[in-house]
C-alpha cells in the first residue's frame, strides 16, 4: 500500500509547485493537496495518511485548529508544520503539540522532501507480519494495551488501511 501524505497550504502557488515536486517521489509516497483545514478535515475522514504537513494561517479553519483535531482523532498521524512564524515559536509548538518537525517559510524543497523521507522512515521502522489474521492481531493489541498504528494490507486485493490503538482500544 504506497503510503499518503496530506499537504495542506492555502497558498494555491505554493500548493501547485509542491504538488509537481512531490509527484516526482511516487515510488516513496503520494500527495495529496488541501487548501485549508476544513478541507483537511474532510480528507482525513476518507483517506489513511502517513503524514500531515500543514500552514498554521489558512482561512476557514487554521492549522492550529486542524492540529487539534488530528491529536484529538488521528494522535498516531506525525504532523509537520510549515509558516512563516518564527522558529522560537515553532518550536515551542512543536514541544507541546507533538510535531515531529517544522519548516520556517520560504524553505527550500529539499529540506521539506528530507523531513519527509526521515519521517516515514521513522514509521518504517516497525516490524513487519505476515498470515495473521486481523481478529488474532486485535486480540493481541487489546491484551497488551498497546499504543500504535497498524497497516493491514491485502496481497490479493492490494486493498488496505490504517487501524489507531490507544492503550489497546480502537480508536479508529
Amino acid at each position: 500500500m504506497l503510503r499518503k501524505i496530506l499537504f495542506v497550504d492555502d497558498d494555491r502557488i505554493l500548493r501547485a509547485a509542491f504538488e509537481q515536486i512531490l509527484a516526482g517521489y511516487r515510488e516513496h509516497f503520494s500527495a495529496v493537496m488541501a487548501n485549508d483545514g476544513f478541507e483537511a478535515v474532510q480528507l482525513l475522514k476518507k483517506l489513511p495518511f502517513s503524514l500531515v504537513i500543514l500552514d498554521l494561517v489558512m482561512p476557514r479553519m487554521d492549522g492550529i485548529s486542524l492540529l487539534k483535531h488530528i491529536r484529538d482523532s488521528y494522535p498516531a498521524i506525525p504532523v509537520v508544520i510549515i509558516s512563516w512564524m518564527p522558529l522560537e515559536k515553532m518550536h515551542q509548538l512543536a514541544k507541546t503539540d507533538g510535531i515531529v518537525g517544522y519548516i520556517s517559510k520560504p524553505f527550500q524543497a529539499d529540506d521539506l522532501i528530507s523531513t519527509i523521507m526521515a519521517t516515514l522512515r521513522k514509521e518504517a521502522e516497525g516490524g513487519t507480519m505476515h498470515d495473521v489474521s486481523p481478529a488474532v492481531f486485535l486480540q493481541f493489541m487489546e491484551m497488551d494495551a498497546k499504543t500504535c498504528t497498524i497497516r493491514i494490507l491485502d496481497k490479493v486485493s492490494q486493498q488496505g488501511g490504517i487501524l489507531y490503538f490507544i492503550d489497546g482500544q480502537l480508536v479508529d
